[in-house]
């Protein structure tokens, strides 16, 4: 009884009053009629008018597609059927329909599917709109005329949809019309005039809207203007302007203020003002009435803003061209710059063609009266009159390359033709036609074939050059080389763009055109000269370039370098040449510029690098400092290899045998202790390979490996003995060491050791930057210092390295499923855990370690800390329980005992490690970091240089918050620092330790692949109009084993939302994979083979039991109650996941698992963290 008074209460006329108050009763009244259970039914007619009248649209449109997926609409084999008897129809075999509407399309799912593809048209989700179509359309032919107008596709949608016209045309010759399909030929006719709209055929949309047999007064208005045929828009308007609806109110005042200003007979200046006045408060009404979150369905609002604020200064240069003021100096100063602002206030390049068309031809009809105007003057003073001249063919020329840019070449070649309608065209502009129509032919060359090219060709030779000037003639040659390059004319290739060099060699594009053709030939030939010009030509077309442009250049440079000779051409070109380029264009590069730098020809790099740090100086010291201690690292491990297989061989006593040096000052290592012995293999990893150590009290007591760091205390020496490059002490030092000997022997247990070249230029880079920058570096000194107190405690350590354990188990154990409850664990697996066994028994601080390789105040504290953990009782029971369950020489186990025990004890240290403190004061640990102001020096945020933006605007680090967070990401227990920037806002960062430098440098790699993306895809219309960009951190590595990331608090993992799914139904995050296996041993039991039928049943029997498919809709659902915050984060996140598995599929990169994609609840982003290239060999 009470469902049947609902749809009458909500549709009353009485919540009319309440159609601009948001949020409103009829809101509170429909959310609380929806979350009833069980939910009351509302007729999809009365949810589209509470959606559109009450600012209730995300919320209607998600009820209808729960209708929708009730009404069970999208029936594949029904619409297959229907599809069959259209094609019979048509061919005559049948002559009746057999399938039904209520067969197909029943009234409650046709109304529905009606509503909503309504409702997503009004929202402007032409994605979500045009997946509907997909699913719905009765016709194969609707179906790709929709794809294609969904990419741009314009001229080729409308001949689709003219085509699936005449088939209907001809079904409907052979029987009634089906009553189902009338909404299908609604879309065809509107979208069919949107396609003439964005191909400018407004004469032929004028002819339709006249059309007797259905007028259409308002397509009249909204063509007949741009023809321009004012007598037809004014009969127009005196259609509609009684009986039009309230959205489109806003319209009619604009129209009336266009007979207003241009109407010949009727102009009428003074009510433009009241027109332009009703206008925007009818805009702004109807922004009131959207949702509050700005995204596409406001576009058309904001489009309308311009028009309106146009129409307002034609009103203004109007009025100056009147008989009483043309000849006043402050008209002619207004329109000037009236114009001057139109040319720089311009539309998106990805909005609609049909908006730029609504701009352009507004102005023109403006231009055209300032030309009308001066030339009609008794003075006839034609300079004034060449303004317009001017600004319409520019307006002509930036439409046509607009639409070029979209794909729309007929349109491009159309609107170039418009310009000799203009009489007198400026030589400049000219030139500018035929540059367009020129690269009109190179587009359509690649669909067209290399007919086009020689058409483009011939139009440059049958110009006549003597009336333009040297710099476009020299633009001209460059355009015939490119023909000719693309034609594979070589030889005159070269010699157009010579010519071109010659006339002008300040055109930049005219040397990216000749390197690009250099840069071919050379991939092609592999001949160095060739490769030197073409290195030549991108290092010159970046001396006066920006950023953004300069990147693919400066990519294409870095990239040629991996084909030098010996002679080292292409690296002393750089040498030669790369001091020109401004230094902040070599950012992006730096992680490339560093790979060449360890290699042969790193000498050529080293010089460039320096003058980038010259200005750059924290860009270049972290990545140096980090593959310099990347590289002692490397060389230390070679000499122990080295050492160690010296030493296993039988001893040779000819006099020709060198005696290997000793392993360490204090003594050989065979005299080392078991535990000293564990030690030194753990901290290899972790402490000792550490860049620095804290700093507490004085500058003198520093880590080791702190001092190595400390670069430039002198002239640093290709070779070394005793000491590191750049490390020999001076009296004028700022960190002076007691003795750089001394300190080399306790850093080292390889004895002294030989720089290699690669070391040597990183010391040089990080020499030359301390003298430079002396006070700067030595704060960032401190600040890596102090972030070993951020490292993980060793409950942390183990439990990341079970849970690596436990991945890898898995894993073995997917590989090996046909032996499920009988494989035993591998070798390398018994390695691993008997490693981990062993740094659970030193508890991860072991003294006697810390004793051995640390010498400042720190250490102390550590050896404290770790005497105490020694000394807990706690920690000798776990360590006499973890080694017992984890030795396999007295009690062997197979693959899943040994998951099952890993399991438990990742229990064990996840309480553990719940129980510590989740957070810390930075003044109890870091006293420089809290200490830390812009007085101290000027440090710019990590990874700041990263970001495409103008030198200024580096934020810089105006002091660190006080309170470090501990989280559990990325599979580690990071800390999370937040800094505050100069500008005000906090950014929080995770310091992260890096166990797996490799892999991590990979990832980095990755990231900056993405970012050179989103350069790309700003450009690019599908991309831009989407706003589709993929999400790239800041991220930079201070040290081998250090890196902060930047951070979202408000990000989850997916592996986050299963734990908490799990929990719920008292279910743990494995209990899927363990039900998996426990199934698949039960039925192996039985005799059962793994096919992908039984595959099938188990996956569905989990959905069923513990993983249902929408889990993840569900922790969407609870976590955005509001639908307008629900729907805004499932299209972000709809986008975002597409676009990233677009990328993992091309570029065959890893593919990512649930505790590797964190989404951005805030603003629906994913970061996907693991990322790396996964390519073999073999491709």
């Amino acid at each position: 009884m009470l469902s049947g008074e609902i749809s009458p209460f909500l549709c009353s006329g009485a919540h009319l009053t309440q159609v601009d108050c948001h949020p409103s009763a009829v809101e509170a009244f429909l959310e609380a009629f929806l979350r009833c259970k069980p939910m009351f039914y509302l007729r999809p007619s009365v949810l589209k008018y509470l959606g559109k009248s009450h600012n209730a649209w995300h919320r209607a449109c998600l009820c209808l597609e729960e209708h929708a997926y009730d009404c069970d609409d999208l029936h594949p084999q029904l619409q297959a059927e229907a599809q069959q008897e259209h094609k019979q129809l048509r061919e005559g075999i049948v002559t009746e329909h057999r399938i039904t509407e209520e067969d197909l399309f029943g009234t409650r799912r046709d109304e529905t599917l009606d509503c909503l593809s309504e409702l997503y048209s009004v929202l402007n989700e032409e994605d979500m709109w045009a997946g509907l179509w997909h699913k719905r359309c009765r016709f194969q032919e609707t179906s790709r005329a929709i794809l294609l107008e969904q990419h741009g596709l314009f001229e080729q949608a409308q001949t689709a949809y003219e085509e699936v016209m005449g088939i209907a045309r001809e079904e409907h010759n052979h029987g009634p019309e089906h009553p189902a399909a009338r909404p299908e030929y609604r879309l065809w006719r509107e979208h069919w005039i949107r396609c003439c709209r964005e191909l400018g055929q407004w004469n032929l949309l004028t002819d339709l809207g006249r059309n007797r047999l259905q007028p259409d007064p308002y397509l009249v208005l909204d063509s007949s203007w741009k023809i321009p045929d004012w007598t037809a828009m004014k009969d127009a308007l005196t259609q509609v302007e009684l009986n039009s609806p309230e959205t489109l109110a806003y319209k009619l005042s604009l129209y009336q203020g266009y007979l207003a200003v241009c109407h010949p007979e009727e102009q009428h200046f003074p009510a433009v003002a009241k027109l332009v006045e009703s206008a925007s408060n009818q805009v702004i009404k109807q922004w009131k009435r959207l949702p509050a979150v700005v995204s596409s369905v406001h576009i058309p609002i904001l489009q309308a803003a311009q028009q309106i604020m146009e129409l307002q200064e034609a009103t203004q240069i109007r009025t100056g061209l009147q008989p009483n003021s043309i000849g006043r100096t402050t008209s002619l100063h207004d329109m000037k710059a009236i114009v001057k602002t139109w040319r720089n206030r311009l539309p998106n390049p990805w909005d609609d063609l049909s908006h730029w068309s609504n701009i352009f031809m507004w102005r023109q009809h403006q231009y055209q009266a300032i030309v009308s105007a001066y030339e009609q003057q008794a003075t006839g003073d034609t300079n004034h009159a060449m303004l317009g001249v001017h600004a319409s063919a520019w307006a002509i020329i930036h439409l046509a390359r607009i639409a070029r840019k979209q794909d729309l070449i007929s349109v491009c070649l159309d609107n170039l033709n418009r310009i000799h309608t203009i009489p007198s065209v400026p030589v400049i502009d000219c030139f500018h036609k035929i540059r367009q129509q020129a690269k009109c032919y190179l587009h359509t060359s690649a669909t067209l074939g290399k007919g086009e090219l020689q058409e483009g060709l011939d139009l440059l030779e049958s110009t006549n050059l003597k009336f333009f000037t040297k710099d476009m003639t020299a633009e001209f040659f460059a355009l015939k080389g490119l023909f000719y390059a693309q034609m594979e004319r070589s030889e005159e290739a070269n010699k157009a763009f010579s010519a071109a060099i010659q006339l002008n060699d300040s055109i930049l594009e005219t040397w990216g055109l000749w390197g690009d053709f250099l840069d071919h030939l050379f991939v092609k030939e592999r001949n160095v000269d060739v490769g030197v010009d073409a290195v030549t030509c991108y290092l010159n077309v970046n001396r006066h370039n920006d950023e953004i442009k300069a990147r693919k250049f400066l990519g294409r440079v870095i990239w040629l370098l991996n084909y030098d000779d010996d002679t080292f051409a292409l690296a002393d070109v750089i040498d030669k040449y790369g001091a020109g380029v401004p230094p902040n264009h070599w950012l992006p590069w730096i992680p490339q510029l560093l790979s060449h730098l360890v290699r042969r020809d790193g000498r050529q790099i080293l010089n460039l690098l320096c003058t980038i740090g010259r200005i750059f100086p924290q860009s270049i010291y972290f990545p140096t400092r980090t593959v310099y201690l990347a590289l002692k690292i490397e060389h230390k491990e070679k000499l122990r290899n080295e050492m160690s297989a010296s030493q296993s061989s039988p001893p040779v006593t000819s006099s020709s045998q060198q005696t290997p040096p000793p392993l360490a000052a204090g003594g050989a290592s065979g005299q080392k202790s078991d535990s000293i012995k564990k030690a030194e293999q753990y901290h290899m990893t972790t402490s000792k390979a550490e860049a620095a150590e804290p700093m507490e009290v004085d500058d003198n007591k520093q880590s080791d490996d702190a001092k190595v760091a400390r670069l430039g205390m002198g002239e640093p020496t290709p070779s070394i003995e005793g000491t590191t490059p750049g490390l020999t002490s001076t009296s004028s030092s700022r960190f002076p060491f007691e003795s750089t000997g001394e300190s080399m022997a306790s850093s080292s247990d390889t004895g002294p050791i030989k720089a290699t070249p690669p070391m040597w230029r990183c010391s040089r880079i990080m020499h030359r930057l301390r003298e430079l920058h002396p006070t700067l570096l030595s704060a960032l000194e401190a600040i890596v210092d102090q972030l070993v107190w951020f490292r993980e405690n060793w409950v942390e350590d183990i439990l990341r390295q079970l849970q690596q354990a436990l991945s890898k188990c898995y894993t073995i154990a997917f590989e090996r499923r046909d032996e499920v409850g009988d494989a035993e664990v591998p070798d390398d697996m018994q390695a691993i855990l008997r490693k981990i066994v062993s740094c659970f028994e030193m508890g991860f601080e072991s003294s006697s370690s810390i004793s051995a390789t640390l010498s400042s105040v720190a250490s102390e504290t550590f050896a404290r800390r770790a005497q105490a953990t020694l000394q807990d009782p706690i920690f000798q029971q776990l360590k006499q329980q973890f080694s017992s369950d984890f030795d396999f020489s007295s009690s062997p186990s197979t693959l899943h005992q040994l998951i099952d025990k890993l399991k438990k004890w990742i229990a064990i240290l996840q309480e553990r490690v719940a129980a510590q403190p989740k957070s810390f004061l930075l003044e109890e640990r870091c006293r420089f970091l809290n200490n830390f102001s812009m007085s101290t020096a000027e440090v710019e945020l990590p990874g700041e240089f990263l970001m495409p933006k103008p030198t200024s605007y580096f934020v810089k680090i105006a002091r660190f918050l006080p309170r470090v967070e501990v989280v559990q990401k990325y599979g580690v227990s990071a800390r999370r620092l937040f800094i505050r920037g100069h500008n005000g806002v906090a950014y929080p960062y995770l310091v992260i330790g890096d166990n797996n430098v490799t892999e991590s440098r990979r990832e980095e790699l990755v990231f900056q692949l993405c970012q050179t993306l989103n350069v790309c895809m700003e450009k690019a219309k599908d991309a831009g109009r989407r706003y589709l960009l993929y999400f790239t951190p800041r991220l930079v590595s201070v040290s081998p084993q250090i890196r902060l990331v930047e951070d979202n608090p408000s990000s989850v993992s997916l592996d986050s939302i299963l734990e908490q799914h799990c929990s719920r139904i008292d279910h743990t995050r494995d209990s899927a994979v363990t039900y998996y296996y426990e199934r698949w041993l039960y039925l192996r039991k039985k005799g059962k083979v793994l096919t992908k039928e039984l595959l099938e049943s188990l996956f569905k029997e989990i959905q069923s039991t513990i993983i249902p498919k929408s889990a993840l809709k569900k922790w969407a659902v609870y976590s955005y109650q509001n639908a307008m915050q629900y729907w805004t984060f499932r299209k972000q996140f709809t986008l975002q996941i597409a676009a990233t598995a677009f990328l993992e599929y091309c570029l065959h990169l890893t593919s990512p698992t649930p505790s590797t994609v964190y989404i951005a609840r805030d603003t629906g982003q994913l970061l996907f963290t693991g990322f790396k290239f996964d390519v073999t060999a073999n491709g």
